[in-house]
C-alpha cells in the first residue's frame, strides 16, 4: 500500500509541463517495481528507464454502463410565479327566461308577514349597542 501512496505523490511530482507531456520511470524487472523519476534522473543499472506519455490516443467509447440505483426524495421547491391573466372565456348561452314574483307559485312567494322571511330578518346579525361610558370624556357636559 506504501508502495502506490509513494508512485502516485511521484507521479505528480512527474506529471508537471516541465517535463514536456511525458512520464518517465525506471523499472526493476527482478522484483517488479516502477520508481516515477524526472525526464533528467539517470535509472540505475539493474534498471530500464520507461518513458510514456501522459495522454495517449483517444480509445473507442465503451458500452453504456447498468442504470443506477434510485436517488433519494429531492426537496420540495419553491412556489412558482403567477402566470398571466388568460384571455376572456367565450359568452355563454342566454338562460331560460324567469316569470316576475307575481306570477310564481303561491308557496314561493315572500310576503311582509310570512314566517319564511321573518326567520330571515331574525337570523341577520344586528349591530351592537353602543357602550355607554362611566365616566365624562371630553363631549360630555
Amino acid at each position: 500500500m506504501l508502495a502506490i501512496v509513494t508512485l502516485g505523490a511521484t507521479m505528480a511530482d512527474a506529471l508537471t509541463p516541465a517535463n514536456n507531456a511525458t512520464v518517465s520511470a525506471c523499472y526493476t524487472a527482478s522484483n517488479g517495481d516502477l520508481r516515477v523519476v524526472d525526464t533528467e534522473t539517470t535509472c540505475k543499472q539493474t534498471e530500464v528507464k520507461v518513458v510514456w506519455k501522459q495522454r495517449g490516443r483517444t480509445g473507442a467509447i465503451g458500452p453504456a454502463g447498468a442504470q443506477g440505483e434510485q436517488g433519494l426524495q429531492g426537496l420540495p421547491g419553491l412556489p412558482g410565479l403567477q402566470g398571466r391573466q388568460g384571455p376572456p372565456g367565450p359568452v355563454g348561452e342566454t338562460g331560460p327566461k324567469v316569470s316576475p314574483a307575481s306570477q310564481a307559485p303561491k308557496a314561493f312567494r315572500a310576503t311582509p308577514d310570512s314566517k319564511a322571511l321573518r326567520a330571515f330578518r331574525e337570523s341577520q346579525v344586528r349591530p351592537a349597542p353602543p357602550v355607554l361610558s362611566a365616566r365624562p370624556g371630553p363631549l360630555d357636559p
